[in-house]
């Protein structure tokens, strides 16, 4: 390998390069620090942060990146370091600095070399970019050294993220990895739904069968991003120690993939707070997992410590105690000035943590056996582990209340029992509220692969018989929270595992927190009224301004549901207009032959606290999804939402009165209950809406959709194909159409539809049988091209098209589907409308709500 000097390489920042006979991997990075705005500060941390990472991809060895399948082909690197505008060196010799003209020259110089050869599909393809950062709606723009230069032109030297994304999901290459280490604080620009927020570096014609890139972005939609003042970024920072080794396991061969990367960086980061909270909360995109390198065997083990909310870490300190209980030495929590401890063992012999208050009161102790190469522990501890003699036979696994699904080979050897409970206080229970996956260690050579349980959260026990030796088990709950334990099971003996998750500390909020809609330290109800409310006048103009604005779609002002948070007016009403951003709701729709929604359903005003509020429903219709529903009352319903400076409009997924007798499969009822959370200070980015469903059996599945976790959601939704629920939704007993929808969805996202052998007829049903559903033809559009099945363009048209004459998609994924499947057919002249008003829809949907939720105002 060797860097190239070459002038006609260097002008396109190309500094390594080297001839791969076969498939290799082609890197692009950008760091810009300094701009040529004054309006724009000189931050050192994206520089130095570039550099370590190209550091990284030329290392020699394992200690850099090493991967077999795809060597490093080529790197290029485009650095805006120096405040008086000079190029940087690197590896002797200077690279463009990162102009917008200068970047796309280098983009297409990277996509000639990752397209070039007869193993271009082969290749991996990275890009790396790390500056400051803008967001509009839900689009994020990365701003290179010449923005804010062009008084005629708003959004000069910046790029849309999403725009990026799209042109590179057309590019050959299958493996691509796109990781965005900038800022997404709210833009201060004027810039329409309709307009690119930015400049595209790359604009391709989209491919029928569109890559799926791995997208890693540093923090929240609405949030800022971190760096050292003398050091990186915090989110490369992390990104590096992952690659490094801390993402990978002995039971990966240590190799660090796409999935284990994003995973590791998110906790990694997560361990960043200040004043108990996180300052990023990292976000990915998932694809199919792929390989990124290969790390030498870790022979120490890091842990990480933290504390929970409800200590501050600057008073706390921490003793390493021997498993006899003998002091080794004492810590002090604020020492390094980070809410977080870390310690690395070079041995695997048990210790106890201690974590002591100012006055020497025990906190919280865990006992800890170290493992390589990292573990993350929280204290208190939320998961109990005991061991007892076994004085039960074995026989085969036992279900109990869960699915258990086995990945991988034949079980031989020596057998255990596993007994799993998992709890969340004042929540609903749910039956699949957790998904706990088992990884075994060598020691447990003759299981191959994870094995995966899908767990109620109400306490009940689920037995998993396995084979002694050592497994890491991963639990992730609907309601977001991921925990980790690194455990040995003995043979002979049974291992109790007991998690108990964090409550709501507001128990109207419970629901809520368990179908994913809130998270627990967002449930407090103890805070003060939003500062921005200054005077009693201004608070009633505004009141007035809301309740205006709902009564203009809803023409009774009697049907305005109006409820105060924290002394703050929201208003609210449902509709079931075609459109949802019409002005008017009722006139387009029927005329005087459709009955008015107070007719077919009560809105109430629910309790509330100083943030959050509850709407309750009542749908008097029978059953608005039935099969060739097709009357204009059997529309779904919108709410119409507003307060001081928000304007929002949400599905509701609400099944009339046949969701009060819906049943579970062991035939007991399982109402489909609909309420709305009405957060008064959503975090940035994120609506004020959120429509929640209770259900046993589908909360935890439409939580794991609204994150769009495919991996756990997939888990959920294999074991349904498996008991044939899922199915059933639409054609046996269960006859829930929106639970089929969020099924196929997931099952889609993950690939599981095509593994069950599930045949398309299936999901032809679902968009044929319920008209008053967009969904079902977009879904149905999605999976035929992905199984390879969309050889006629005429009838992918025609699904898109009949999606969008019948309206808005109710679930947010499946708008952001019909948003992409349209952009394929663009060029021809019955799509083009279309897919611009679906592509302006979908940038003003919360994509982080299951259901959705348009932001118009």
């Amino acid at each position: 390998m060797t860097a190239t000097m070459r002038d006609e390489d260097r002008a396109v920042g190309l500094v390594w390069q080297e001839a791969i006979l076969g498939p290799a991997a082609h890197v692009l990075i950008v760091g810009v620090s300094s701009y040529v705005s004054k309006g724009v500060p000189y931050v050192g941390s994206p520089a130095r942060s570039a550099r370590a990472l190209t550091e990284w991809f030329v290392g020699e060895g394992r200690a850099g990146f090493h991967n077999p399948m795809t060597p490093l082909g080529s790197l290029a690197i485009l650095l805006s370091e120096a405040e008086d505008g000079a190029e940087s060196e690197v590896l002797g010799a200077p690279v463009p600095r990162a102009t917008f003209d200068k970047l796309k020259d280098a983009v297409k110089a990277w996509r000639r070399r990752a397209e070039a050869g007869e193993s271009a599909e082969d290749n991996l393809l990275i890009f790396f970019v790390v500056s400051h950062g803008e967001s509009f709606g839900r689009r994020t723009a990365f701003l290179l050294e010449d923005y804010d230069t062009d008084g005629d032109n708003n959004r000069v030297g910046m790029s849309e993220v999403e725009q990026f994304v799209e042109a590179i999901s057309a590019l050959t290459p299958r493996a691509q990895l796109l990781v965005f280490d900038c800022c997404r604080l709210v833009t201060g620009r004027s810039i329409g739904h309709d307009q690119d927020f930015g400049t595209p570096l790359l604009a391709v014609a989209p491919r029928s069968d569109a890559r799926q890139p791995m997208v890693l972005r540093s923090t929240a939609l609405g949030h800022a991003a971190y760096g050292e003042d003398d050091g990186l970024t915090i989110f490369t920072e992390a990104l590096l120690e992952a690659a490094r080794g801390l993402a990978a396991t002995r039971a990966d061969n240590w190799v660090v993939d796409s999935f284990s990367l994003a995973k590791t960086v998110a906790r990694l980061v997560g361990l960043r707070r200040k004043d108990g909270e996180a300052l990023q909360r990292p976000g990915s995109a998932l694809s199919v997992s792929f390989p990124i390198t290969a790390v030498e065997p870790a022979e120490t083990t890091t842990a990480f410590i933290t504390l929970g909310s409800d200590h501050e870490f600057a008073s706390v300190k921490f003793e390493e105690r021997n498993a006899v209980g003998d002091l080794i030495r004492t810590i002090p929590g604020g020492a390094e000035g980070k809410e977080f401890l870390r310690l690395t063992f070079a041995d695997t012999v048990a210790r106890q943590i201690n974590a002591l208050d100012a006055s020497d009161s025990l906190i919280a102790r865990v006992q800890l056996t170290p493992h390589p190469p990292v573990i993350f522990q929280e204290l208190p501890d939320r998961m109990s582990i005991a061991r007892a003699a076994r004085t039960r036979g074995v026989g085969p696994v036992r279900r109990g209340p869960a699915d258990l699904i086995r990945v991988g080979g034949d079980l031989i050897g020596s057998r255990v029992e596993i007994v799993i409970s998992v709890m969340q206080p004042h929540a609903g229970p749910l039956a699949n509220g957790a998904v706990a996956t088992l990884v075994a260690d060598r020691t447990a050579a003759s299981v191959e692969g994870p094995i995966v349980a899908i767990l109620p959260t109400d306490g009940r026990e689920t037995t998993i018989t396995l084979f002694a030796g050592d497994y890491t088990l991963v639990v992730t709950s609907s309601s977001g929270d991921v925990h980790t334990r690194r455990f040995t099971a003995e043979p002979d003996t049974e291992t109790r595992i007991h998690l108990e998750l964090p409550a709501s500390t507001s128990e109207l909020m419970a629901h809520a927190l368990s179908a994913g809609a809130v998270a627990a330290d967002a449930t407090e109800d103890a805070r003060g009224p939003p500062v921005a409310i200054e005077t009693e006048k201004k608070r009633r103009a505004e009141a007035l301004a809301a309740r205006a604005w709902i009564v203009s779609r809803t023409v009774a002002a009697s049907s305005v549901v109006i409820q105060s948070i924290a002394g703050v007016e929201l208003a609210a009403a449902l509709g079931s207009p075609e459109d949802p951003l019409a002005d008017d709701w009722i006139t387009p729709a029927g005329g005087d032959d459709v009955p008015r929604v107070s007719v077919l359903c009560d809105l109430h005003a629910g309790p509330a606290n100083l943030r959050h509020g509850i709407l309750t429903i009542d749908d008097r219709r029978t059953r608005p999804f039935r099969r060739n529903a097709a009357k204009a009352e059997d529309r779904p319903f919108w709410l119409a939402a507003a307060g001081p400076d928000w304007r929002e409009v949400a599905w509701c997924p609400t099944m009339g009165r046949a969701g009060q007798w819906m049943v579970a499969a062991n035939n007991e009822v399982d109402p489909w209950r609909v309420e709305f959370i009405i957060d008064a200070r959503p975090a940035s980015g994120r609506s004020h809406v959120a429509a929640v469903v209770q259900s046993r059996r589908w909360t935890a599945l439409l939580a794991f959709l609204a994150r769009r976790d495919f991996v756990n959601g997939g888990a959920i939704v294999t074991a349904m194909l498996a008991d044939g629920s899922l199915l059933e939704a639409i054609e046996g007993k269960f006859d829930n159409p929106l639970a089929a929808i969020a099924g196929a969805l997931v099952a889609i996202g993950a690939g599981r539809l095509d593994e069950a052998k599930v045949p398309l007829q299936w999901l032809e049903n679902l968009a044929n049988w319920f008209p008053n559903i967009p969904d079902g033809p977009v879904l149905l559009a999605r999976e035929r091209r992905r199984r390879g099945k969309a050889t006629d363009p005429e009838y992918s048209r025609a699904l898109l098209l009949e999606a969008a004459q019948r309206g808005v998609p109710g679930f947010s994924l499946a708008l952001d589907w019909l948003s992409e499947e349209l952009a394929l057919h663009a060029a021809h002249p019955d799509c083009a409308e279309p897919a611009k008003r679906f592509r302006r829809l979908a940038l003003m949907a919360d994509p982080t709500r299951t259901f959705t939720v348009l932001r118009v105002g």
